[in-house]
């Protein structure tokens, strides 16, 4: 449920509100919507050998390759956007908003590449 996991997001801000109490200043919480996503966990592939079984039993396995390079730049990507949220970089607000869509975009092409 879409709802569930949005609710799940803000689960962290109280906890949050009462340690600004107990400190002068408290660290902005990380974006977690990559951690937290609504989906069917018992759909899709869990692992590698699950991919590969599936791209040749259904005659795909000249895709491997290109699969597994859209998955390895969403992950750069992903670890870029993470760095800038957990150690703090000096991407401006404007340039992490576009990072985290590109993220999006590639994780959704990816996504709808594989079902």
């Amino acid at each position: 449920m879409e709802e569930a996991t949005e609710i799940c997001k803000f689960a962290p801000v109280p906890k949050a509100g009462c340690a600004s109490r107990c400190k002068d200043k408290i660290e902005p919480l990380p974006d977690i919507d990559f951690n937290i996503r609504a989906g069917n966990s018992l759909v899709g592939y869990a692992t590698e050998s699950e991919l590969d079984l599936a791209l040749n039993r259904i005659g795909h396995a000249e895709k491997k390759t290109a699969i597994k390079e859209k998955a390895e730049a969403c992950k750069l990507a992903l670890e870029r956007f993470r760095q800038q949220q957990v150690v703090g970089g000096t991407a401006s607000s404007e340039e992490q908003a576009e990072w985290k869509a590109d993220v999006n975009e590639r994780l959704g092409k990816l996504r709808h590449e594989l079902e």
